[in-house]
């Protein structure tokens, strides 16, 4: 893990666009800045294209920016660590590998062995209500419980950022909100740094400690929506609908401004 504890993000005035040559007239981000304070649970809203997912990719170190920095717990990100674990939109477990073998993975390329390691991916299982699966393959599997394998196996390795690029989306209704109620409990018990990905107004009003709302890649400014609801809360809650509706608000808002016309706001 980095220094401090649960490790801050910080992304400084990042630039990022695909393909090779020059710079194109619309990079995915341009001159963004980010903060995530150490424990706390960062939702990223937006429409798809926005940049959400290279934002995540970025501070997961699966590529560098073009310009700017990235750091995670007052170091440069120069790649993929165990201090920052991603879970994706669909559960990419190992067929060949059982559900015990899948926590497992990462905690035997740690270098575990032995009674540690099976008591770790016992304790895990057992958190995300596997008893009784260890020895099953993914294909046996619903996809909500392919899931709960995908979060077992990062949350097996204590990282302290959890990155989350739309891990719910493809799940039925009672299904991802039975996962985000279980992952929110994890959160509160780890402390880890959460920064999610969504698409999904709800869930960033649920989930969020902050929102940021994002407009389409290349123009606009991004929206930044504290939130002072206590927990636990009530997903039909007065103050949870409130929130939906000013982030639908900021959302709407943000779709509408386009590079142009955020130029012309300057001059």
């Amino acid at each position: 893990m980095n220094g401090d504890a649960r490790a801050v993000v910080r992304l400084e005035a990042v630039t990022h666009w695909y393909g090779a040559g020059g710079r194109p007239a619309r990079p995915v981000l341009a001159d963004f800045s980010l903060l995530a304070a150490p424990g706390e649970w960062l939702c990223v809203l937006g429409p798809s294209g926005c940049g959400k997912t290279t934002l995540l990719n970025l501070v997961a170190g699966f590529f560098a920016p073009r310009r700017g920095k990235v750091l995670c717990g007052g170091r440069s990100v120069a790649g993929p660590g165990p201090d920052r674990a991603v879970v994706f939109q669909e559960a990419t477990l190992f067929p060949w590998l059982t559900v015990a073998g899948n926590v497992g993975f990462g905690l035997k390329r740690q270098g575990l062995r032995g009674e540690a390691h099976d008591a770790a991916v016992a304790r895990e299982i057992a958190r995300m209500g596997l008893s009784g699966h260890a020895g099953k393959y993914p294909h046996a599997l619903s996809g909500g419980m392919r899931q709960r394998v995908a979060i077992a196996r990062v949350l097996a390795l204590s990282p302290a950022v959890l990155l989350l690029d739309e891990p719910f989306s493809a799940l039925d209704l009672p299904t991802r909100e039975r996962l985000q109620d279980e992952l929110l409990a994890i959160w509160a018990e780890t402390g880890a740094t959460v920064l999610h990905v969504t698409h999904s107004v709800e869930e960033a009003a649920y989930c969020g400690d902050r929102v940021l709302v994002m407009p389409r890649a290349g123009g606009g400014c991004v929206e930044e929506v504290s939130v002072d609801i206590p927990r636990p809360r009530a997903r039909l809650g007065r103050e949870v609908m409130g929130l939906e509706a000013r982030l639908r608000h900021a959302l709407r808002a943000c779709l509408l401004q386009t590079p142009a016309a955020t130029e012309e706001g300057k001059s």
